[in-house]
């Protein structure tokens, strides 16, 4: 990972080039997992669609908000 931006993760690409993918849809995809340090509770895709749009909007914005603060 290379970067996230509201809401968006650039991803570093073995050409050199990056890619851009919603976080929402990494973190939900089958196989998604951290590497380098524990791994963060991520409920699972279906907890995840069952909650209105505006809780869910709320989580990601409290997911980034914890993620730029780890890169502090």
């Amino acid at each position: 990972m290379s970067g996230l931006v509201d809401g968006r993760v650039h991803l570093a690409a073995d050409d050199r080039g990056s890619r851009c993918v919603l976080a929402a849809r990494l973190v939900a995809a089958d196989g998604f997992e951290v590497l380098g340090q524990a791994a963060p509770q991520i409920p699972a895709a279906t907890v995840w669609a069952a909650l209105r749009l505006p809780a869910r909007e709320r989580a990601m914005a409290w997911w980034d908000a914890q993620a730029q603060a780890e890169q502090w």
